[in-house]
């Protein structure tokens, strides 16, 4: 097994490759995840294992900051790496790379010269900063993996952060947020699982104004987004959004495959339940017709899917309020 300790005699000797790196903390990984969260926490504390590699990275390739992951699989090392450097308290490392690269980026490119109502080619921008969004992603995956109160809190945070630095009109010049395209992803997908706990209502509305004014999806799937996200508002979710969609907007239950068309039928039958919660049956008996149409097998989990719903925290607030 190729542990720590043998990874840094092959740095020390010149010897060390990314397939050395990879390897050394996948099996590190793989021992700590037997570990509860906390004793696993401060194991990655007392080996350093992902400082080790960064500093290895970062001596080796000291030429070209920014191209720092070529050579690995891009996503899946970033994700492996980060997932130890979150537990080692060397977050604020990363962020200060990100920013020395970008600005280096930004004044070698010449982006001042650009006609700041133009936005930037976004092939330039993906060729400039797509190491960013790796990296970005894997930092709110890292964040969720090792959250201590089950929420995505810590991601949200991190989205925060990476929205003033990389955002619209961030260096004062409109470009498409290129950098923050995994990072999103990541949020919005753990956003929605329902093993996770209720996270920061203030958090969320954050998320949701940022999102919107990204740039990072036209206006059909902006609309689709912030429906289903409402359906999983911590403190106040509203079917009203997706009956927006379904009915006005209109899904192109045609033009889409298998897969989502049932993703969307899961939304709208939670949509349903949701209704129901609010007192809009008819509306509720509306969608459940129209997926029974379009999405048989997802109207057919109806019932498992509300014995599901019926401990689900996020809805506490309308159950109390029937109570009451």
């Amino acid at each position: 097994m190729l542990k720590i300790d043998r990874f840094q005699k092959a740095v020390e000797g010149g010897k060390a490759t990314i397939e050395d790196a990879q390897q050394c903390l996948l099996e590190l990984q793989a021992n700590l995840m037997r570990l509860p969260l906390e004793e696993r926490r401060l194991k990655c504390q007392e080996l350093m294992a992902g400082g080790k590699v960064l500093r290895w990275l970062w001596d080796s390739r000291k030429a070209d900051y920014a191209n720092i992951y070529d050579g690995t699989n891009g996503q899946a090392f970033s994700t492996l790496h980060l997932w130890f450097l979150v537990p080692e308290n060397l977050e604020e490392f990363v962020w200060k790379w990100l920013h020395i690269v970008a600005n280096h980026i930004l004044s070698s490119r010449d982006y001042t010269a650009l006609d700041k109502q133009q936005p930037v080619n976004q092939r330039q921008e993906y060729t400039d900063f797509g190491w960013a969004h790796h990296i970005l992603g894997a930092l709110a995956e890292a964040h969720v993996q090792w959250s201590a109160d089950g929420t995505v809190n810590d991601a949200l945070r991190a989205w925060e952060r990476a929205y003033n630095a990389f955002g619209p009109g961030a260096h004062g010049r409109r470009w498409r947020a290129i950098p923050l395209v995994a990072m999103s992803v990541c949020v919005a997908r753990h956003l929605v699982r329902e093993d996770l706990h209720p996270c920061d209502p203030q958090l969320f509305d954050m998320w949701m104004t940022t999102y919107q004014q990204s740039g990072l999806a036209n206006e059909r799937r902006l609309r689709e987004r912030y429906a289903r996200h409402m359906l999983f508002h911590p403190t106040r979710a509203d079917a009203a959004p997706m009956l927006d969609v379904v009915y006005h907007g209109g899904f192109p239950w045609d033009e889409v495959g298998s897969s989502s068309r049932n993703n969307f039928a899961g939304d709208m039958l939670r949509a349903a339940y949701l209704l129901r919660l609010q007192g809009r049956g008819r509306d509720a008996l509306g969608f459940e017709g129209l997926m029974e149409r379009k999405a048989s097998d997802t109207y057919h989990s109806m019932a498992k899917m509300h014995r599901k719903w019926d401990s689900d925290p996020k809805f506490h607030h309308l159950r109390k309020s029937d109570e009451d």
